[in-house]
Parts: C-alpha cells; sequence; structure tokens
C-alpha cells in the first residue's frame, strides 16, 4: 500500500533518456538538466492532484508557469548572460511541458534558440541543454524530423565546441542513434554509430561508454527480431551478453543491464523457468529498479474496434485508417502513477490527472502495459526493510508529422493520423514497504 509522502518531480524532465525504450538501465544516459537541482527545489511550489482511489501522493513542481515566466522576463531586462538566459528559458519550458502546454514550451524553446544560438562556440553544454529541451518536446508534440535535428545539434554542439569533453560527445552520440531508430526506424544508421561510439570509446579508454554501445546494439537486435530471423538473433544476444560479462572490469550496473537483455533474449526463447530461475533473482541492486520486460501499447485493437462500431461493422479496418486520421492528437497526456513491488511486480495503476479525453481509451491501453511491466527484485535496506518505488510517467497521445510533403500536393503540414504514445519519467522515489498496511 502507498504511503502518505511527497514525491518531487526530477525538474530535469527534458533528458531524452532512451533506455526505457529498450528496457535496459543506464549509467551513461545523457541528462540535460535545467538548474542545479538543489537550487530549484528551494522555490518549491505544489499542485495536488488527488489519485481517485483516496491515495494522498502529492505532485510537487518546482515552478509554476508564471514563476519561471517572470524569472525569464527579469532575467532579459537585465540583459543576462547567455548560460542565465538558456537556464531561465529551459525552466519556463520545463513548467509548460508540466503543466500541458506543450506548443507554448515549444516557442519558449524556439525564442530561447533565436536569441542564444550565435554564442554556442562559448557556452555548447548550455546550447546542448536547450538542444535537448526542444527534442524532447518536439517527440511529444509528433515532430519526429525536428526531434532528431534538435538530438543531432546537441550532439554537434559538444563535438564542435567542446573537444576536451569527449565522453559528453559520446553520450550525446548514443542519444543521436536512439533518436535514428525512434523518429525513423534507422536500424542501420544507429548500429553504425553504435560501432563508431565503441571504437572511440574504446581507443579513449572510456570502457563503460563502450560497453553501453556494445548494450544498445544487443538492445537493437532484440527489438527488431523478425519471425524468419527470431530465433537467430535470440541465440546471437545470449551468446553476446555472456562473452561480454567476461569482462573484469564490468561495472555492476552494466553487468546487471547485460544479465537483463539475457533474460529478456531467454524468455522471447521460451526458456522462462531456467532464465528465471538462474538470473532474474541476481538482479537485484540498489539505485532504480532494472525493467525486465514489458508488452507494448495496443491502440491498433481499440481503434479498430471503435471505427466499426461507427460504420457498423463495415470495412472496419480501413475505417479506422479514416478515424485516426481525423482523431484530435493536440493537447492529450495522462500522468500515471504506478508502485513497484520488492518482487519487481507493478500495482496501483492510478491516473492522476489527465487533459484531451481518452481517444480509443489508450489510457486503459497504457494501464494494461504498465501492468505487464516486470522488474529485477528491489534488494531490502539496510535495516531488513523491504523496499518499493513509486514512479509517475508522463504519457502523451500524439502523433507524426510526416518528414516528405503531402501527397495531395499541400504545404500545410498534417499528421500521419497512426497514433503513438510517447513516454516520459518525472518521478522515481523509493519508501519503505509495509505490506500489512
Amino acid at each position: 500500500m502507498l504511503p502518505a509522502r511527497k514525491a518531487k518531480v526530477n525538474l530535469g524532465i527534458f533528458t531524452l533518456s532512451l533506455a526505457v525504450l529498450f528496457a535496459i538501465q543506464s549509467s551513461t544516459a545523457l541528462a540535460f538538466q535545467s538548474k542545479d537541482t538543489s537550487e530549484t527545489a528551494s522555490k518549491e511550489t505544489t499542485d495536488t492532484a488527488a489519485p481517485s482511489d483516496g491515495s494522498d501522493v502529492i505532485v510537487v513542481f518546482g515552478y509554476t508557469i508564471e514563476e519561471a515566466r517572470q524569472e525569464l522576463e527579469e532575467c532579459l531586462a537585465r540583459n543576462c548572460p547567455p548560460d542565465e538566459d538558456i537556464a531561465a528559458t529551459i525552466n519556463l519550458a520545463n513548467a509548460e511541458f508540466l503543466g500541458g502546454e506543450y506548443r507554448d514550451a515549444r516557442r519558449t524553446l524556439s525564442y530561447g534558440k533565436n536569441r542564444n544560438e550565435k554564442h554556442v562556440s562559448d557556452w555548447p553544454q548550455e546550447m546542448a541543454n536547450l538542444y535537448s529541451a526542444q527534442a524532447t518536446v518536439d517527440l511529444h508534440l509528433g515532430y519526429g524530423l525536428e526531434y532528431e535535428r534538435a538530438t543531432r545539434k546537441a550532439s554537434n554542439a559538444l563535438r564542435d565546441y567542446q573537444p576536451d569533453e569527449l565522453r559528453k560527445e559520446l553520450q550525446a552520440r548514443l542519444s543521436l542513434a536512439d533518436a535514428r531508430v525512434i523518429n525513423a526506424g534507422y536500424w542501420r544508421s544507429a548500429e553504425s554509430i553504435y560501432n563508431t561510439v565503441q571504437k572511440r570509446a574504446e581507443a579513449a579508454g572510456y570502457d563503460d561508454i563502450a560497453a553501453f554501445a556494445v548494450l544498445r546494439k544487443a538492445a537493437l537486435d532484440l527489438a527488431r527480431a523478425e519471425p524468419r530471423n527470431h530465433r537467430t538473433i535470440l541465440r546471437r544476444v545470449q551468446r553476446d551478453m555472456t562473452e561480454f560479462q567476461t569482462d573484469p572490469d564490468l561495472t555492476p550496473q552494466l553487468r546487471q543491464s547485460a544479465n537483463a537483455l539475457f533474460l529478456r533474449a531467454s524468455l522471447a526463447l521460451g526458456e522462462k523457468d531456467e532464465a528465471s530461475q538462474k538470473i532474474r533473482p541476481a538482479l537485484s541492486s540498489e539505485g532504480k529498479p532494472l525493467l525486465i520486460r514489458r508488452e507494448p501499447i495496443n491502440l491498433q485493437q481499440s481503434a479498430q474496434q471503435e471505427a466499426a462500431e461507427l460504420n457498423n461493422g463495415i470495412n472496419a479496418n480501413n475505417a479506422a485508417v479514416t478515424f485516426l486520421s481525423t482523431a484530435s492528437f493536440e493537447d492529450t497526456w495522462a500522468d500515471i502513477r504506478y508502485l513497484v513491488n520488492p518482487d519487481g511486480t507493478v500495482s496501483d495503476i492510478i491516473v492522476l490527472r489527465s487533459e484531451g479525453g481518452d481517444p480509443f481509451n489508450w489510457q486503459e491501453r497504457v494501464k494494461e502495459s504498465i501492468a505487464t511491466q516486470v522488474y529485477a527484485p528491489l534488494p531490502a535496506f539496510k535495516n531488513g526493510t523491504q523496499r518499493a518505488g513509486i514512479v509517475i510517467e508522463r504519457f502523451t497521445f500524439t502523433s507524426r508529422y510526416p518528414a516528405l510533403p503531402s501527397t495531395t500536393g499541400s504545404l500545410i503540414r498534417r499528421r500521419t493520423g497512426m497514433p503513438i504514445v510517447e513516454r516520459l519519467e518525472l518521478v522515481y522515489e523509493e519508501f519503505a514497504f509495509d505490506a500489512d498496511t
């Protein structure tokens, strides 16, 4: 049962941590934060969303939109330096994003980029932060091409103007490879980037980044395994992850990620009992729980059912496509909270707040997917008390804008109509679990 407690939002939400995509944990995921957390936390304001089951988890935001806007206006009025301008810009966009004002957040970041892009050579890290924030907002709005471009700009800013920070550049390159997969499914391009990062990291002595590139390639194999070569790819992942763990310098976290990938391959091959008995108990580790598997969010079935009802069951599949193309994908999102139990299962899934209705019953489909998530068991605290975790994620119901011009000849960009749910973790907080309360 959930305790009565405050769960502080991660104010650096503009972090494209795509380990969620492949269900592995990354110690090298590039985190772009708007300000130091301790500084931001000192200006907390509270926005309480009462869960439907009476639980009293409080969501705490660092800035209201009004406070963040005032801070940016004051900064600009005194002609503040670029780094302060960028930080205040990201803080405002962060508040707008959390408040569901995606278009306003995109506009805020665009204005900030226009003001400060000429200073990228002097402030490469700060501009990389801003580009990363842009990428996150663009992804949730359905601007896939712009998302990839912003991710590439973040990587290039570090490569071109901060050459002494090779580590950060390589981390950004990994995010770029992720973007290539998510936006357009460019598997080979992503694999090429992973290979390049691995070689450069090995040459520079960054063994952990090289190892993470290896893990990403294995995760890529798992994600693209097709029926015709399914078992071959899964066996290769098992073999690679077994060899990978022979490295004596491998960090515990990377070893855990390799174990998780091995387990996912084994489960996909139907070796459930053997894999679970040998590996899953050994995956228990401190820190954020390690996601082993989950079922994808299935929206197509709901869309076809809804279309069939509208068309009396006639041509349901074709009607679904037409209905999807006319659906509203603007301002449709939900913050969903769930509990990760000590044994790694998930429970207490509730919608804290939402906007934009529930087309195709998408929130229920998301909750069904969350319910299938299986994590590595959480280790007990040092005093023997069981450990559990509270997670709050932002889910956005959206649809991509195509990169190519419309086939109808119109210059107005229109969404493809195929629904996508983007997700972003806002909160993770551990607590002592009491099964009797």
